[in-house]
């Protein structure tokens, strides 16, 4: 392939210049040096530069002023307009593009890289980078391409050594919860860049840094909605208190700040379905010794989803029906009690009755508890009824409210005959 020159630019529509800008070149014979009276032919291969290079996974920095074109009569006719240029390490010129090698992120132009390289002169992960002069930190050896050169302690290793040494690093990461890869030398308090930031080169290098790198983005997709606890940057994970092992993050419960591992809260979740199916509530308290604090919603709902036996209890209708009955914005957690009777619901105080919204029972606010015996019904003439605790007339109650009117016009609770008052 030749240079193209400025009459081979189309004054068609859009479509022929993106034909004509895109087709397959050599990127030996095109124009990297940045000037103003050659600027559509630049933003031109430039446009072709950044296309190729997010086609093939290889980073671009285009410099400012070239990284955008239009119709061949506009922009690119100005050569007064603002346009900066980039400085090649390797050549020292002033180009209007560099490409990133893949594994050091040193930067070059385009041309730079294709000297040395056979094909259509495109930088590979295996390209040898011109920049990294120095041989391996672990075998010495200088004939291999160097595939990591992790900054400013200057330590460098070719491809074999550095994927023995990712290798070890990911068993010592699964084992102490760690989400960083240390430089290859040991001892060295550097890390191989941070965090995510190369974490997609090391993948490429490594299976077993793909692996653990699919791990961790799902772990963070799951628990991103809740509060969580890490550790710092470099530092090995949390301990569970329960199990007593390192862990990525740990969950934390709002409500005390109480926190374990995920595994933990799971398996301690459904060993408390028993027990909440027994007292007849929606959700668990919190796990920790004397902490009488109940687990947040979001944190069940999220037990709920990865428990089957959680997941049932959890959508199971009378828990779901006190969960909603719980949840009422009206009414806050003061304002509410449980029904004294053996059932799922509960009521609203600030009335003078409260009802039970689950099997309708009523009965007075000053006494929730359990009716004594005393105040049981009894049987008179095949009929249910009660004593008038004033003048012990049978009463039978036929409906209506738990506030009851005798005929001697004594007024009290049916449920516990205690006296009735007004709120």
């Amino acid at each position: 392939a030749q240079a193209v020159s400025a009459q081979a630019k189309p004054g068609g529509t859009m479509s022929e210049y993106q034909e004509w800008a895109f087709r397959k070149r050599d990127v030996r014979t095109l124009c990297w040096e940045a000037d103003a009276s050659k600027a559509w032919e630049l933003k031109t291969d430039a446009a072709w530069l950044l296309n190729r290079a997010q086609r093939c996974g290889v980073s671009a920095i285009i410099a400012d002023g070239w990284g955008q074109f239009s119709e061949p009569s506009k922009s690119w006719q100005n050569p007064e307009a603002q346009r900066d240029a980039i400085t090649c390490r390797t050549c020292g010129k002033d180009v209007v593009a560099v490409l990133l090698h893949e594994s050091c992120g040193h930067p070059a132009c385009a041309r730079c890289w294709a000297d040395s390289l056979p094909g259509d002169g495109w930088p590979t992960l295996d390209t040898e980078c011109r920049a990294c002069c120095r041989g391996c930190s672990l075998c010495r050896a200088n004939d291999s391409p160097l595939a990591a050169f992790p900054g400013d302690c200057g330590h460098a290793a070719c491809q074999p050594c550095l994927r023995r040494h990712l290798a070890a690093e990911v068993a010592v990461c699964r084992a102490e919860a760690r989400d960083i890869i240390h430089c290859v030398v040991p001892g060295c308090p550097c890390f191989l860049k941070s965090r995510m930031h190369s974490w997609p080169r090391l993948c490429r290098l490594s299976p077993e840094v793909q692996v653990l790198g699919g791990e961790l983005l799902a772990m963070h997709r799951r628990l991103r909605d809740l509060p969580t606890q890490e550790s710092p940057v470099g530092q090995a994970g949390p301990v569970c208190v329960i199990c007593r092992e390192h862990r990525w993050a740990l969950v934390v419960n709002s409500s005390c700040g109480h926190g374990a591992c995920e595994a933990c809260w799971t398996a301690w979740a459904e060993a408390q379905v028993p027990s909440c199916q027994a007292r007849k509530r929606d959700v668990a308290r919190c796990f920790a010794h004397s902490c009488g604090e109940r687990v947040e919603d979001h944190l069940w709902s999220f037990l709920a989803d990865g428990s089957a036996s959680v997941g049932e209890f959890f959508r199971s209708p009378m828990a779901a029906r006190r969960r909603r009955l719980r949840q009422s914005e009206l009414f806050p957690a003061a304002m509410q009690v449980d029904c004294p009777l053996d059932c799922w619901g509960l009521g609203y105080l600030g009335f003078d009755t409260v009802m039970c919204f689950v099997c309708e029972h009523q009965w007075s606010p000053e006494d929730a508890g359990d009716a004594p015996a005393a105040v049981s019904e009894e049987d008179f003439m095949g009929l249910k009824v009660k004593r008038c605790p004033r003048c012990q007339e049978a009463i039978q109650k036929s409906g209506g409210c738990d506030h009851m009117t005798c005929r001697c016009s004594y007024e009290f609770w049916w449920t516990s005959l205690q006296p009735y008052r007004k709120t």
